[in-house]
C-alpha cells in the first residue's frame, strides 16, 4: 500500500470517527451494562456486543447478542448440572430453568426476547433482515443482554476493594476466595 493511500484511510477514518464521536458515546451510555462478570468463555464476545452496538455495526450485534445469550443460558444450565440438549428448544430450557428456580422470570423473558429477534433470519442471512428496525433491535438486545448478564454476574463490593460474587456457583473461586474477572469499564 502506497503511503499516500495509508495517510488517505487515516484521513476518512480521523474523519467518520469524529463526526460519529457524539452518536457513539450516546449509544454506549444508553445501555447499562455489568461492568465486572467471570472470565467466561463469552465474556469477550459479550464486551464486543456493547462495542458493535456503540459503533453502529447494529446487524452484528444482533448477531452477536443473540449467540452470547445462547452461550449464558447453556452455561447457566451446565452450571446447575442439566444438559441443555435434553430439551427440544432453548424457550423450553429457559422454561425449565424459571420453573426450577435456577433464573428468574426477568431472565428467561429477556433471553427469549433475544431468540426471537429474528435469531434464524440474521443466522442464515434470510431475506427477512432486511426489513429489521436494526438500531432498535440491537438496542433491545443489548439491554436484555444486561438483564441476564447482571443476574447471573450479580457482585457486591468486598472489604479492601474485593468483589463478592452473588451467586458463586457461575464464578471461578478459587481456593483463596478470588476470582478471575473479566472488566468493562468506561
Amino acid at each position: 500500500m502506497s503511503d499516500d493511500r495509508r495517510e488517505f484511510r487515516k484521513h476518512v477514518l480521523r474523519s467518520v470517527f469524529e463526526q460519529s464521536l457524539d452518536e457513539r458515546v450516546d449509544r454506549y451510555l444508553s445501555v447499562s451494562h455489568q461492568w465486572v462478570t467471570g472470565d467466561s468463555h463469552f465474556a469477550l464476545a459479550s464486551a464486543e456486543c456493547i462495542e458493535l452496538y456503540q459503533d453502529g455495526y447494529f446487524t452484528s450485534c444482533i448477531m452477536v447478542s443473540q449467540s452470547v445469550g445462547e452461550g449464558i443460558l447453556k452455561f447457566v444450565a451446565l452450571r446447575n448440572g442439566i444438559e441443555p440438549s435434553n430439551y427440544k428448544s432453548r424457550q423450553e430450557l429457559a422454561t425449565y430453568l424459571v420453573q426450577s428456580r435456577v433464573i428468574s422470570q426477568d431472565f428467561a423473558d429477556a433471553f427469549i426476547r433475544i431468540w426471537e429477534s429474528y435469531r434464524n433470519d440474521f443466522h442464515h442471512m434470510n431475506p427477512p433482515v432486511s426489513g429489521v428496525p436494526l438500531e432498535a433491535t440491537a438496542m433491545s438486545n443489548v439491554l436484555d443482554l444486561s438483564v441476564i448478564e447482571r443476574e447471573i454476574f450479580e457482585c457486591r463490593p468486598g472489604p479492601n476493594g474485593s468483589i463478592v460474587p452473588v451467586n458463586r456457583i457461575y464464578w471461578d473461586v478459587a481456593p483463596d476466595g478470588s476470582v478471575p474477572v473479566f472488566l468493562r469499564l468506561g
